[in-house]
């Protein structure tokens, strides 16, 4: 054994198999958080100058040091695993960081490692790593589903994937499939499991054959009352309404212009034209997909009631939803309508002074019902939302920035500004809550919620509608903004859906100034977000030209819905765009 330094400026590191290292206290302390608070106490170890370390090599804290030292790491295949685990130990954030992007460029994830490399990730939150590889895991459930790792965990962690709304698998009768199989591996233990995993097949939409021939038949679902019961209320269609379709059945981006209906397929980058709305009025509204159909509002009612649309793609066929009474005082303006876990909600301002209303919509009735909001602090509170951007999380709405009030309206006269503000309201209590402020003040902004955070793009800066390209990021754990890449132009009033994991923005181009009162023409187009580069591709663009003689502006909408190929036929043709006068006239 090496002998111990008199210097009290040194310390010796006792590593795996009694191996030791001098190394510098202001050095471990500068590079390390777990060195900075073990030498600033009164522990043992500070005070004898010797800290036990037996779980990590001498190769692996020569590395560390190094690191400490000049900043820079020495990362190979051999020892990405060891060091990972000594610099989250030894709490070292940056080399940790580093480690962790060497992993993700070195370990090509594939369906029989991703679920490894996941649980390494999260343990070590290696937070893009772990990111990454889930979304792999989703999109690939299928085969993942296959592998031996999947095989080896235990049913909470089964039950954590099946359970998910991300989960990617061709039809819901494969997550019956994917239960029975991993029950089988050993049946004599997991079939007691079956009851706990079995209510996570959403029944409302495996296929009725399947569930006729093969569900309503199996012996671990007839041995069980509680799952035959489940099964019974699905062939009697009592559970249609009750269970949500998982995201990824959503097989296609549909686009609405107020009057066209487009579907993009972004895997095959191809454009295929659906049914027209009949009616041509929807110059602004706002529209969200529930129950695997598409329901369309128009954003302003002047004499207390709403006519909407709803589409069936299905059938590809629209029908009108007849007039919607309201019980408000004064003109509404829908800033936005989402689907909050199983529900319709609209989010609107009555009056000229932008009071935020929110109602929820009966499907059955045709009918708009308010809810209360609590939790506002003062007046000025109330006026929150107009031209806000809205996105739907968990039991949440959450309302982001727009304009504060109309200028020159009692009772409050403010400037026309953008504001940063941001809040949410939870749909289960009726509160609101302000959440940190975002970086940006802007309107007519559009986002959307994906992997746990909230995405937000563009819309309009200052009091002078300049749009704006910037877009930001919000987390909703750890209650903070973060701006990222930029949109390859400024735009507002766009619709960003997220697709397979892939953030798509669909947004109006105008060749003109903004508004173009003197006719414009006008091109649709979509980019999407590279998560691993932060930056936004241009993708394509929807296939019609149009010129308009118009004064105001019109929306451009998108939402991600299953469309059948039956329905689909052949995709339009590139080059060939739809002319709007002659659909016109065609029709």
């Amino acid at each position: 054994m090496q002998q111990r330094p008199a210097d009290s400026s040194y310390v010796t590191l006792v590593l795996k198999n009694g191996t030791e290292i001098r190394a510098s206290r202001n050095e471990l302390s500068e590079g390390s958080d777990f060195f900075s608070a073990l030498l600033g106490s009164d522990m043992k170890e500070n005070r004898e100058g010797v800290i036990q370390l037996e779980h990590i090599t001498e190769t692996v804290m020569i590395d560390v040091l190094d690191f400490i030292r000049s900043g820079k790491a020495n990362v190979t295949s051999e020892n990405a695993i060891d060091l990972c685990v000594a610099a989250d130990y030894l709490l070292i954030p940056n080399l940790k960081t580093i480690v962790g992007r060497f992993i993700e460029e070195k370990y090509k994830l594939s369906a029989s490692d991703c679920l490894s490399i996941y649980y390494f990730a999260e343990r070590y939150r290696l937070a893009s790593l772990a990111f990454n590889s889930r979304k792999f895991i989703f999109s690939n459930f299928a085969a993942v589903a296959k592998s031996e790792d999947f095989f080896d965990l235990k049913s909470r962690e089964v039950e954590q994937w099946i359970c998910s709304d991300e989960l990617a698998v061709a039809a819901e009768d494969d997550v019956f499939k994917i239960i029975l199989e991993w029950i089988e591996q050993n049946k004599s233990e997991r079939k007691a499991k079956f009851e706990e995993l079995f209510p996570h097949v959403r029944l409302a939409f495996v296929s009725r054959d399947y569930l006729l021939r093969d569900v309503v038949t199996n012996n671990l679902v007839t041995e069980n009352s509680i799952c035959l019961k489940l099964v019974m209320d699905a062939v009697n269609g009592l559970t249609e309404g009750s269970q949500l379709p998982r995201k990824w059945s959503d097989s296609h981006v549909v686009v609405f212009t107020g009057k066209e209906t487009f579907c993009y397929q972004p895997d095959e980058d191809s454009w295929y034209q659906l049914a027209d709305a009949p009616l041509y009025k929807h110059r602004q509204y706002q529209m969200t997909p529930f129950q695997g159909k598409l329901y369309v509002f128009p954003c302003r009612a002047a004499c207390h009631a709403v006519a909407g649309e709803m589409y069936d793609p299905l059938l590809n066929r629209w029908a009108g939803l007849g007039w919607t009474f309201q019980h408000f005082p004064t003109q509404t303006h829908k800033s936005a309508v989402v689907t909050v876990k199983g529900g319709i909600y609209s989010v609107s301002q009555t009056g000229r002074t932008g009071v935020l209303k929110i109602s929820t919509y009966n499907v059955e009735l045709n009918s708009w019902h308010d809810v209360p909001i609590w939790g506002f602090k003062t007046l000025e509170d109330k006026y929150f939302g107009y031209e806000s951007c809205s996105v739907a999380v968990d039991n949440h709405i959450y309302l982001l920035g727009g304009q504060r009030i109309i200028k020159g309206f009692k009772p409050i006269t403010l400037p026309n500004v953008r504001k940063k503000s941001a809040g949410r309201f939870n749909t289960i209590t009726n509160k609101w809550e302000f959440i940190s402020e975002m970086n940006l003040g802007r309107s007519n902004a559009c986002g959307t919620a994906a992997h746990g955070k909230i995405f937000i793009a563009g819309g309009e800066l200052f009091s002078d509608n300049v749009r704006t390209n910037t877009c930001e990021v919000y987390n909703v754990e750890s209650n903070e903004w973060q701006l990222i890449a930029n949109l390859n132009a400024p735009r507002s009033h766009g619709s960003m859906v997220c697709f397979k994991g892939t953030l798509f923005v669909v947004v109006e181009v105008y060749s003109g100034q903004y508004g173009c009162p003197g006719g414009c023409s006008l091109a649709l187009a979509v980019e999407s977000y590279d998560f691993q580069k932060d930056e936004w591709k241009k993708r394509t663009k929807i296939p019609i030209d149009k010129v308009f003689q118009r004064k105001s502006k019109k929306i451009v909408k998108a939402c991600t819905l299953h469309v059948t190929d039956k329905v689909l036929g052949e995709p339009i043709k590139p080059g060939l765009r739809t002319s709007f006068k002659h659909r016109i006239h065609r029709k």
